[in-house]
């Protein structure tokens, strides 16, 4: 093949390529912008079905923290804390003031559940209580934990569990949690 040839094959391929871009560039900027009906959910996670025997990771559950204590800024702390480890981000906030918590608790609907025993482990298993409340009791989104004063750091706890039971998880929405 002669120089010339080979210059002609590359411009013609080059072309080609020019001509695909522009045809995605124009279909992408052609297309509606999102609205907000397009959302597949509202808010910081979406339910996802998890069966008996499926690992449970922290990139897959959502917590939210409330401070059951008087130090301020505790929810806000252990939360940041939680998310640094791969938890997903959910709520904030104050406890109601009857509620008492020394270190820390987890309310759940169902002691088996795979994403509750995951932060209380990650809490440290043996200084966090797990309840199990009525659905009405539990606030936030995801799994609700309670700090109170003498909590003071997160224990060496498991990356991941295996679910005993076919249960559904608040999963976040945020993609980089979920690689955690």
């Amino acid at each position: 093949m002669t120089q010339s040839a080979k210059t002609a094959a590359t411009l013609a391929v080059l072309l080609v390529l020019l001509l695909v871009g522009v045809l995605v560039g124009w279909s992408a900027l052609t297309q509606p912008l999102p609205t907000a009906e397009d959302s597949t959910s509202d808010g910081p996670c979406q339910e996802q079905d998890i069966a008996a025997g499926e690992q449970v990771r922290r990139g897959m559950v959502t917590v939210s923290v409330f401070n059951a204590g008087t130090r301020g800024g505790l929810a806000e702390k252990t939360l940041g804390a939680l998310v640094r480890t791969g938890f997903g981000a959910g709520e904030t906030g104050n406890a109601d003031r009857e509620v008492s918590v020394k270190r820390a608790a987890v309310w759940t609907t169902d002691k088996r559940d795979p994403a509750a025993i995951l932060v209380r482990r990650t809490l440290g298993r043996d200084r966090t209580k797990l309840v199990e409340k009525p659905a009405d009791q539990l606030e936030g989104v995801g799994v609700m934990v309670l700090v109170g004063n003498k909590f003071d750091k997160l224990a060496d706890g498991p990356r991941q569990v295996t679910s005993q039971i076919d249960t559904t998880i608040c999963v976040p929405n945020d993609p980089v949690a979920q690689a955690g």
